[in-house]
């Protein structure tokens, strides 16, 4: 099966974080990644999409989602603005200085 992917690489996101906390980065980032390409395999044209981080007040954010490329592009949009029309699985990764973790959010 071919697999459309544009993701940044965790090292691209722990230079773009320089001195945030990576406590428990590694793992919510592996563990999305394989539940990504779970998703993707249920799709007839996956694309998986990784990107970030964004900075947004007291957090950064890594935004994800597994999209199938053959379903209809409809107007169903998020209020991040975001056409979920395609998305099979998506969410963020989130981190928050004030109690200096990460989160995943779905």
């Amino acid at each position: 099966m071919m697999v459309d992917v544009n993701i940044v690489t965790l090292n691209a996101i722990l230079e773009a974080l320089e001195s945030q906390a990576f406590s428990n980065l590694h793992e919510l980032y592996a563990i999305e990644l394989s539940r990504m390409l779970q998703h993707a395999q249920s799709a007839k044209e996956p694309m998986i999409s990784l990107t970030g981080p964004t900075f947004r007040g007291p957090q950064a954010v890594i935004n994800f989602n597994v999209s199938d490329k053959s379903k209809p592009i409809e107007d169903k949009v998020n209020w991040h603005g975001q056409n979920t029309s395609q998305w099979i699985y998506a969410g963020a990764l989130v981190y928050d200085q004030k109690d200096g973790t990460w989160s995943a959010h779905h």
